[in-house]
């Protein structure tokens, strides 16, 4: 699981007496950890910390309900608008769910100006690369 990524009920098993309840469910890796290593309290934050970047631009891209469980940092995307492409092989820095869920995507300049030009971002659907 790559930096950012969000915790989910599949990514995590509990150990044997561990407390009751979920702790991890939803928050984000500070760093990237292996399949099958062990996912610590200092492993995991509240919210995603995505750096600047001196070439990309962050985009954040409202996600339909329940495409949160779908979605993950890491993975790239097309970003489309009907049948038309606005933005192409995209990575996906983080999810963040609050009042609604959003991808927070770095893009090119190019590609950020061509998703603002998109009203509202709403009508946007994208797919897995």
């Amino acid at each position: 699981m790559p930096v950012n990524w969000r915790t989910t009920d599949g990514d995590v098993v509990e150990a044997v007496g561990a407390p009751a309840g979920k702790p991890w469910l939803g928050k984000y890796l500070k760093r990237a950890i292996e399949a099958n290593k062990e996912v610590k309290p200092a492993d995991l934050d509240l919210e995603p910390h995505v750096p600047q970047s001196g070439t990309l631009s962050i985009y954040l891209l409202p996600l339909a309900a329940g495409a949160e469980q779908r979605l993950n940092a890491g993975q790239k995307i097309d970003v489309i608008e009907g049948r038309v492409a606005v933005a192409g092989s995209v990575d996906v820095a983080a999810v963040r769910c609050a009042a609604i869920c959003e991808a927070i995507l770095q893009v090119s300049p190019e590609a950020k100006e061509r998703l603002q030009r998109v009203a509202p971002a709403t009508t946007l659907q994208w797919v897995l690369r």
